[in-house]
């Protein structure tokens, strides 16, 4: 709870795909996923949007909630209206091992606060 409303707090790199459609858009959908789809998602997750075209992945179905996407399969959808955008920045960072390990490209973080509006249990 922040500012007296649920939130989720995500972090995208700025260089990310996702980080255009994020900007772009007023809300984001958080998806939680049973473990047979592991593989799937796990492989999602290493392609680029930009590679694959994300929303026609094989036994993953795209449904929209509220202006957002989920899919069919989630066990559970969080819906999150924006709040807060910041970038994250070295002068922010106050562990130098983090900033040598985690940003020595300068690729930082956007940092996202959503207020949970929804929640879709399968």
């Amino acid at each position: 709870v922040l500012w007296n409303r649920p939130v989720s707090f995500i972090f995208i790199r700025e260089s990310r795909y996702t980080a255009q459609f994020l900007d772009a858009a007023d809300s984001y959908t958080l998806s939680f996923f049973e473990e047979d789809l592991r593989g799937a998602l796990t492989e999602l997750g290493s392609k680029s949007g930009r590679e694959i075209d994300k929303m026609n992945y094989p036994g993953l179905t795209p449904v929209e909630k509220d202006g957002a996407v989920t899919f069919k399969e989630a066990k559970l959808t969080l819906v999150c209206k924006k709040l807060y955008r910041n970038l994250l920045s070295e002068t922010s960072i106050l562990c130098p091992d983090v900033m040598k390990e985690a940003y020595a490209k300068g690729d930082f973080h956007i940092a996202y606060i959503g207020e949970i509006t929804e929640c879709f249990e399968k």
